[in-house]
């Protein structure tokens, strides 16, 4: 078994990567093979979720993009500290309130 997460890891890159590049549909798949490990780094999955959001709003699906921030919001409040990352999508995303 993946005890460390490198799985996680490794498909939240490639799906991060990917989505830079375009490749929308397989980015969505990594992220959310990703977000399906059993073992995750828990300070990456606000970054997970906004990537997902990113990827809605690519595929022009604002519901989709607004449940992954809202699910971006929980994992970072569950953290000890704040990563940055809803100041970023509150950047991406002007007219969701989240």
């Amino acid at each position: 078994p993946d005890r460390y997460g490198l799985e996680f890891l490794l498909r939240f890159t490639l799906g991060g990567n990917l989505r830079r590049e375009g490749k929308t549909a397989e980015a969505k798949v990594q992220l959310l093979q990703a977000l399906a490990c059993p073992v995750r780094t828990p300070e990456f999955l606000p970054a997970l979720c906004l990537r997902l959001a990113l990827v809605a709003q690519t595929e022009k699906t604002d519901v989709d993009a607004l449940v992954w921030l809202r699910r971006m919001r929980s994992a970072e409040s569950a953290l000890p500290y704040r990563t940055g990352t809803i100041e970023q999508a509150r950047r991406l995303f002007p007219g969701l309130s989240f």
